[in-house]
């Protein structure tokens, strides 16, 4: 499913992501949602999705101003997803509280191998280049 570049109105991510707990779980392993101007309550419910989902394995949420907030509840449903691979927060405002939560994330979630941080605030970056997993953080 990929949404890049379209304009999602108010109420469409609760839609999405209340047909995404309804589709069969194989329909939907990479959901591409970069440049929607998604905001923080947008990356609170796809950490829901996250919670519940077994079967998404990508999903691009860049440049979409996810914030703090919506960033640690997407680190937070991580640390029980045991199916993501692949999440890339590239240029959503994330600060250095992200960092640690998404540092603690990165220590108990053992299938997340690509985690794409470029373009947020540089104490983001700083926090996670310790991590043995490999991190697109370059800016």
């Amino acid at each position: 499913m990929n949404g890049n570049r379209y304009t999602v109105r108010e109420g469409g991510m609760e839609s999405l992501t209340d047909a995404l707990k309804l589709l069969p779980e194989e329909l939907h392993n990479r959901i591409g949602l970069a440049n929607n101007a998604l905001g923080e309550d947008t990356g609170r419910a796809l950490a829901e999705t996250l919670r519940l989902n077994t079967t998404l394995r990508e999903l691009e949420l860049s440049y979409n101003n996810i914030g703090d907030d919506g960033a640690r509840a997407l680190a937070e449903a991580l640390r029980r997803n045991t199916t993501l691979t692949s999440l890339r927060l590239a240029d959503n405002a994330l600060g250095e509280d992200t960092g640690s939560a998404l540092t603690e994330t990165l220590r108990l979630n053992t299938t997340l191998r690509e985690l794409d941080i470029h373009r947020n605030y540089h104490d983001l970056t700083g926090n996670l280049r310790d991590h043995d997993m490999p991190l697109c953080v370059a800016p």
